[in-house]
């Protein structure tokens, strides 16, 4: 589909363009009456609390504007109507070079394969994703290996909360599950031992 339309991002077509945009979107959330009516539109479709968002503006706006991979929507599209968490389909020659099949990777169907801790954290407003899907992998790991699978609910957080990293909660959450900086032999932190 990708290559037949031609279509490989959806973003805006020039730098212009996303500027405009930018500014555009900046001035409408400066007028109280049309600002309500953006964030109550994307409450509506993310969750969360865009009345946060107000003195981050600039980010959100940047980033609205920076365009996605038409392969992400595609993705996301799999998994919606096969209703499975699957690996991107490249096609059956490139899924067997990729994946040593000819079908994509139901991971769900893999997680006994999992040997890390994973934490999942779920907004329960998230109308994105849903918090019920996040409980589901939760509670499939759970049930393959519980030392592994912990799981937070997060009351009142939705998809922008999520993605934007403005919420104190949630950054508490992520930054008390992540492993310590370690010290390599200089002396020097890394937050990354790939060793």
């Amino acid at each position: 589909l990708v290559k037949r339309t031609g279509v490989y991002s959806l973003s805006l077509p020039s730098e212009r363009a996303r500027t405009l945009s930018r500014k555009l979107m900046q001035d409408a959330v400066s007028l109280p009456a049309l600002r309500d009516l953006i964030y109550s539109i994307g409450e509506m479709f993310l969750g969360g609390d865009f009345r946060t968002m107000h003195s981050h503006m600039a980010v959100v706006t940047e980033n609205m504007v920076a365009g996605t991979s038409a392969k992400v929507f595609i993705q996301f599209w799999n998994c919606y109507a096969k209703k499975r968490f699957l690996s991107y389909d490249y096609g059956p020659l490139a899924n067997l070079r990729l994946y040593g099949t000819e079908r994509p990777v139901d991971y769900m169907a893999h997680y006994h394969l999992i040997d890390i801790p994973i934490h999942f954290m779920a907004g329960l407003n998230d109308n994105l994703i849903p918090a019920k899907d996040c409980f589901k992998h939760y509670k499939v790991l759970h049930r393959v290996s519980p030392q592994l699978a912990t799981c937070k609910p997060l009351a009142g957080r939705g998809h922008i909360d999520f993605t934007y990293g403005l919420d104190h909660e949630i950054a508490h959450e992520i930054f008390s599950h992540a492993a310590p900086a370690r010290t390599n032999s200089e002396g020097t932190s890394n937050m990354l031992d790939v060793s």
